[in-house]
């Protein structure tokens, strides 16, 4: 499986379109010898895909190029904007994944999380499948359906705390690097 995580230029960067274009072309030229079956590309594209204009037409070739598929479609929740900055009014859907076929036909959910424990004016995104590895159905909180919405603007924030609080929910999660490093123990634990 081949895990691709991006950070394109944003709007009001110097030479946004060269830049975002050299960002697919180095992701391209980085992978061309690798093997893979599956994938997964997102992060922050900081571009509306309902966009048709030269970047998101770039973004769609790249797609293609990978036989990927965008999984907005699969997004449960009537809100759909995974950018929000309530004090000025600004959304979008700029953080968005790309999966293979294959992750595709697996995919059951896309929740965008908007989380009190969250500081980022980005929500993430949990992608729920049946493959055990990307997550699984018991690790969607079912917090992350209550209608309140609570967020806070990560500028003003308690870094010291936010540290703390991404140190303990990272410490949770299970590294796939260990699964991919002792294949034998994974192995055991599927069977």
């Amino acid at each position: 499986m081949l895990l691709i995580n991006v950070y394109l230029p944003w709007v009001s960067s110097v030479d946004r379109v060269d830049n975002f274009i050299e960002c697919l072309a180095s992701i391209m030229n980085d992978i061309s010898e690798l093997q893979y079956d599956k994938v997964i590309f997102g992060g922050d594209l900081n571009i509306e895909l309902d966009n048709n204009d030269m970047l998101c037409r770039h973004l769609d070739s790249f797609a293609c190029d990978l036989q990927l598929t965008f999984v907005d479609d699969k997004i449960s929740s009537k809100d759909k904007y995974t950018y929000r900055v309530e004090s000025t009014g600004s959304y979008s859907t700029i953080d968005q994944f790309a999966i293979s076929q294959k992750l595709y036909e697996q995919m059951h959910d896309v929740k965008i999380v908007d989380s009190a424990e969250n500081f980022s004016d980005h929500c993430p995104l949990i992608l729920e499948t049946d493959d055990f590895l990307f997550c699984p159905r018991s690790c969607v909180s079912s917090q992350s359906s209550k209608s309140s919405v609570v967020s806070f603007r990560w500028d003003i924030a308690d870094c010291s705390q936010y540290y703390i609080l991404t140190h303990d929910c990272l410490n949770r999660v299970h590294c796939i690097y260990w699964i991919m490093s002792r294949p034998s123990d994974y192995q055991k634990m599927i069977s």
